[in-house]
This record gives structure tokens, sequence and C-alpha cells, in this order.
């Protein structure tokens, strides 16, 4: 009956109400279906935003494992990350970018 769409960053771009929602005439339960809907539309932007992360890193060398002495090393592999990241609905290479630290 509702419909939520949101970003990357879990900002609503959108709102669908079904004609019929709004015929029946109980405000209470309209509030309670558009604030599901955005929870669980942004719910499910994180995840996807989480599940990319996650694969976008996993080339990248594990902070446990790394011994480098400074970033020279991976700003290759970070550099690919921060672009695939602005790739993403709502994230700007600016967002993307982010924290620098490598070791």
């Amino acid at each position: 009956m509702v419909q939520a769409t949101v970003d990357g960053r879990g900002h609503i771009r959108g709102i669908k109400i079904d004609p019929e929602a709004v015929k029946q005439g109980d405000v209470e339960m309209l509030e309670d279906l558009v604030l599901a809907a955005v929870a669980e539309a942004q719910k499910r932007a994180a995840e996807l935003y989480q599940a990319e992360v996650r694969k976008l890193a996993s080339g990248l060398p594990s902070h446990s494992s790394c011994r480098c002495k400074g970033p020279a090393r991976s700003v290759s592999a970070i550099e690919e990350l921060v672009a695939e990241l602005a790739k993403l609905p709502g994230i700007g290479r600016k967002t993307a970018n982010g924290s620098r630290s490598i070791c």
C-alpha cells in the first residue's frame, strides 16, 4: 500500500501511496505504513551498501596483516575502492574518499 524509495545514503527520494490506503480514512494506519516502508527501504539501502563495501574491500589487505610503514603500498587499491564507492547512488567522490588511514 505504501512504497518508499531511498538513495545510497538512506535519504528518502520518493513515497508512493496506493489510493486505496487513503480511501480507508485510517490516518494512524497510513502513518504506520509510511514509517514501515521508509524503515524497510533504509534498511535495504544499508544492506546493499554494506554488501558492496565488503565486495570491494575484499581485495584490500587486512589491518592485522598490514606490515607497511606508510600509505604507499595500498594506494592503488584504495583509489579503486573510492572510485567504485563513488558510483553508488547518493555517494559522491568526496564522501567515498572518507578517511585515508591504511595501517
